[in-house]
This record gives structure tokens, sequence and C-alpha cells, in this order.
């Protein structure tokens, strides 16, 4: 009788450690992170830094279908235009858009509200900020050149964001 419970407890245990390794690693994500992206210059966006980092990002992203990108902001130079997201961005960081996570800069904002950076990442830009689950992982994105009533805003909306998602790091 007693080792009977005690490879009953043997077993459900095993059951248990399966089933905690198995939500383990469907939580499990791959986040790579970086800004100050992209700047062309006179070479254009194949002969630019940005076009050797989208590969090696890219490389990671077709080896692990959970994962996602993070902009730090600055994601394109030098004023975050339109055109310079259509002629340096795309063409390089761009290849992953739909795995992007954006934040912006203050190169962004050097054009009147960071207009070219809302015009390219469109809804996934929210207002400038916004919280996004991948995994695990409760991603917050904030703009740090916001600043009145603006930041007030975004302030308050972290607030909430923070209370309800209560999960520690």
């Amino acid at each position: 009788m007693i080792g009977s419970i005690v490879v009953r407890h043997a077993i459900a245990a095993a059951c248990l450690l399966a089933a905690a390794q198995s939500r383990a690693a469907e939580a499990a994500y791959t986040l790579y992170v970086a800004g100050d992206i992209a700047w062309c210059g006179r070479g254009g966006a194949k002969w630019s830094g940005a076009e050797d980092t989208a590969r090696v990002i890219e490389f990671g992203l077709s080896a692990t279908p959970r994962a996602a990108v993070l902009t730090l902001g600055d994601n394109v130079y030098q004023h975050g235009t339109a055109a310079e997201y259509a002629s340096c961005y795309a063409p390089t960081w761009g290849r992953f858009r739909a795995r992007t996570f954006p934040a912006p800069g203050n190169h962004e904002h050097a054009t009147p509200g960071a207009a070219g950076y809302f015009a390219y990442f469109g809804q996934v830009a929210g207002p400038g900020y916004y919280s996004v689950q991948l995994g695990a992982w409760h991603v917050i994105s904030l703009d740090s050149n916001l600043e009145g009533a603006a930041q007030a805003a975004q302030l308050a909306w972290l607030k909430g964001d923070l209370e309800a998602n209560g999960a520690r790091c």
C-alpha cells in the first residue's frame, strides 16, 4: 500500500513538473531590442549599418517563431519623416515590421507630431505608448519625449496598465 502511494505521488509530481515545463516553454519569448537604427546618408539603405543589423535580426526571427523586435526610438535618421521611413527603414528593418513593436525617439519628434513614425507603424504605435503581452513578458513602450498634458495622459495610462497587470518581474 505504501509503495503504491509513493508511486502515485511520484507520477503526480512528474505530471505537474511536465505541465509546468510545458507552460514555461509556451511562455518563452525571444526579444530583439535596438535603438538608433537606420541612417542611410548618401549610400542609401543597402549600404547602411541598418542593412547589416537587419540581416542579423532577420536570421534570429527565422530561427525563432516566438520572437519579436522592440525598437527603442530614433528608428530612422535624421528627422523621422515619412520619406526617411520609406527610403531607409522600410528596405532594412521594415522586412520584419509585422513582428516589430516600436517606440518613438527624439528624432521621430523632429517631424511635427512624429507624423512619419505614426504613419509608418500605424495602430501598433498607439498614441506613442502602449503595452503588449509577449509570452511571459508584459512589455510597456513609453514616449520619453512627451510634455505637459500629453505626458500626464501617458502617466495616467501607465498607472492603469500597471494596476491591471499585477505580475511581478
